[in-house]
């Protein structure tokens, strides 16, 4: 996994937000165009407003996360696990991506976990080429998913409580909608962390030539996982796409939580919004209008 420290995360998105500026600002032939609102939004100087369409905004919610995360650490009651929802109803065609629903996937998750205490962060994930057999290529296609991060919650109870999710489909044939991994008490901050990055690459669905055998532990039932998918790095284009893709959408809104998760929510997200706050305070004294 990538990401494992704060400077890689950090090194990693710097070098995003050269390569979209760089783009953006010498075009070459056949660009991805973006409107000039996206463009001050990914504005290294804008990071404050939060927007998700921005690397070096994402450096600054990264940064808060590790600090607020080590600020509450001794508090923070284990085990940890990392949960992945990859449903297939939150898959939408490109053309069609404005019907998904942020908040309403969101309260799904909370309320499936409720009483349990998470933190976590939702995002898109890009297919250009939606292909589930040789013939068969549906793309492009937006796959929105959340990652969290569980507080004090053992496997057993999280598998129960996560049963009617895990068993709808899921976004490759075979594999469960609801991926639960177990963490140590370092992985669960780093893994946290990675949820927040940009969307930097894109994925294939593909048959393979012998499909793999999983067996679920806990029910003894055999699934046959008939697709795989392939991953590569965005080309600079890809991620011009994703800035149109996600401008309009902020970080302090992709980040939600339960119990005790939500408290780091709002004590990230104050942490995040003080220096917009203020600026939101200087435009309206001067202009009249928010900033964002």
């Amino acid at each position: 996994m990538r990401f494992l420290t704060l400077e890689e995360f950090i090194t990693h998105h710097n070098k995003l937000s050269i390569r979209l500026m760089d783009y953006v600002d010498a075009p070459r032939s056949n660009y991805v165009r973006i409107s000039g609102d996206a463009r001050r939004a990914i504005e290294p100087r804008n990071h404050y407003w939060l927007s998700a369409a921005s690397p070096a905004a994402r450096i600054h919610f990264a940064r808060i996360i590790d600090r607020v995360w080590d600020e509450w650490f001794k508090t923070l009651p284990g085990p940890f696990h990392f949960v992945t929802f990859v449903s297939t109803r939150f898959a939408f065609a490109e053309r069609e991506e404005h019907a998904f629903d942020l908040a309403a996937h969101q309260q799904e998750i909370t309320s499936a976990m409720d009483p349990y205490g998470f933190i976590g962060m939702t995002e898109p994930a890009y297919y250009p080429r939606w292909r589930t057999a040789p013939d068969r290529d549906l793309g492009p296609v937006v796959a929105w998913h959340s990652h969290i991060v569980t507080l004090g919650v053992g496997r057993a109870d999280l598998e129960v409580a996560l049963e009617d999710m895990e068993n709808e489909e899921s976004l490759l044939a075979g594999v469960p909608a609801v991926d639960i991994r177990a963490l140590g008490w370092m992985q669960a901050k780093s893994r946290l962390r990675y949820s927040c990055k940009m969307p930097y690459r894109v994925y294939t669905p593909y048959t393979p030539k012998k499909p793999r055998e999983r067996l679920d532990r806990r029910t003894g039932e055999l699934f046959i996982r008939q697709h795989e998918q392939s991953k590569a790095d965005m080309r600079t284009g890809q991620l011009a796409h994703m800035v149109n893709l996600l401008h309009g959408r902020y970080l302090d809104e992709l980040i939600f939580g339960n119990g005790l998760g939500a408290k780091l929510v709002t004590s990230i997200n104050d942490a995040a919004r003080e220096r917009l706050h203020a600026e939101e305070r200087r435009w309206n004294d001067r202009f009249g209008r928010r900033p964002r």
